[in-house]
């Protein structure tokens, strides 16, 4: 009899704010996690504010808890942790990496959510070590940018 591995389910994104498109891969991360936990990071979160990156590292976060909260999904289902700005490409993904090292339970297949959308979601494919789950597309007019 083989069990299945519990998937622990990682979303990455910079949520400058978050928007419906993210709450999307939220959402997913949070099905697929079943019983166990998912993990939320928020890069750029040593920036100041610029017309880019209007929003800190807590407001995000506190964004982010409170759309959960909503939804009654409870602190013990997820971990937020921030992720810097790099210089290098390489230096990034070492961070990415032991952030998920430090969270994810023995035992769990890790797993990157997100949409391959275009050239600015190319980091999605940069850990071949973890499996990746394409969420599909909410909306292809949803854009951050717009929304800032």
């Amino acid at each position: 009899m083989t069990t299945e591995k519990e998937i622990f389910p990682v979303v990455i994104g910079r949520f400058q704010p978050l928007h419906t498109g993210h709450q999307h891969l939220i959402e997913s991360a949070h099905l697929m996690s079943k019983s166990g936990k998912f993990m939320i990071i928020i890069g750029s979160s040593d920036e100041p504010r610029t017309p880019k990156n209007p929003w800190t590292f807590e407001e995000r976060k506190t964004m982010i808890e409170m759309w959960l909260a909503e939804r009654g999904i409870t602190e013990s289902k997820y971990v937020i942790k921030a992720s810097h700005n790099y210089d290098s490409d390489l230096r990034w993904q070492e961070e990415i990496q032991q952030l998920i090292r430090e969270s994810a339970p023995e035992n769990t297949v890790i797993t990157i959510v997100g949409h391959d959308k275009d050239s600015s979601t190319k980091y999605l494919k940069t850990f071949p070590q973890y499996k990746f789950k394409d969420s599909g597309n909410l909306d292809a007019t949803i854009d951050a940018t717009k929304i800032r």
